[in-house]
C-alpha cells in the first residue's frame, strides 16, 4: 500500500488512507496480503480507506479487507473491471461510511447492494456505464448525505442534502 493521511469530505476529518497493492487470491475474490510500509507510526488497525487506482484486472469487489484493516470505514474503486454487482459484496462492511466505485465499466448495481451498510454516509458511482440501478438502493440510510451518479447514462446527478437525496431516490423509482 501507498499509506497517506488525507481529509476526508464525508468524515470531515483526517484519516489514514492506503493507496492498494493488495495480495489477492488467484480468482481475485479475497485478499491475502499487502504490500507497503507503514507511516507516522501508525499501523494497519489506523487504516480507514483504500483505494484502488487503474484495476482493469479487478472484476469483482473482493472479500477479506478487514483480515488486515480492521477499522475499515471507506472503500474507493477508480478506473476498476467491475461490471456488474450481485448485492452482496459489502456484506460483511456493516462500518463503511463511504463506498465510490467510479469511472469504470459498472453497468448494473442491484437494490440490495448497500443494505449491509447502514452507517453509510457518501457513496459515489459517477462515470459508470450505468445501464440499471435498482430503486431500492438509496432506501434506509439514515446517515446518507453525499450522493454521486454525474456522468452515467441511466442517472446523472448528484446530491449534497437530504432534499437532492430525495430527488435522486424519485429518479431511481422513475428508472
Amino acid at each position: 500500500c501507498n499509506f497517506r493521511v488525507a481529509f476526508s469530505t464525508t468524515l470531515q476529518r483526517r484519516i489514514y488512507v492506503c493507496r492498494a497493492v493488495l495480495i489477492v487470491s488467484e480468482n481475485l475474490t479475497h485478499v491475502e496480503g499487502y504490500t507497503g510500509v507503514h507511516q507516522f507510526g501508525l499501523t494497519s488497525d489506523d487504516v480507514a480507506s483504500i483505494t484502488f487506482l487503474d484495476c482493469a484486472f479487478l472484476t469483482i469487489v473482493p472479500h477479506g479487507f478487514l483480515d488486515f484493516f480492521p477499522n475499515l470505514t471507506g472503500l474507493h474503486f477508480n478506473r476498476c473491471g467491475i461490471i456488474k454487482l450481485q448485492g452482496d459484496e459489502l456484506q460483511e462492511y456493516p462500518n463503511l461510511v463511504w463506498f465510490a466505485l467510479e469511472s469504470s465499466a459498472l453497468e448494473e448495481i442491484p437494490g440490495n447492494f448497500l443494505q449491509n451498510t447502514p452507517n453509510l454516509g457518501g457513496v459515489s458511482f459517477g462515470g459508470n456505464e450505468l445501464k440499471s440501478v435498482g430503486a431500492n438502493l438509496l432506501s434506509n440510510l439514515p446517515m446518507l448525505h453525499r450522493v454521486y451518479f454525474l456522468n452515467t447514462p441511466c442517472i446523472s446527478m448528484n446530491a449534497r442534502n437530504a432534499e437532492e437525496i430525495l430527488a435522486i431516490i424519485d429518479a431511481l423509482r422513475i428508472n
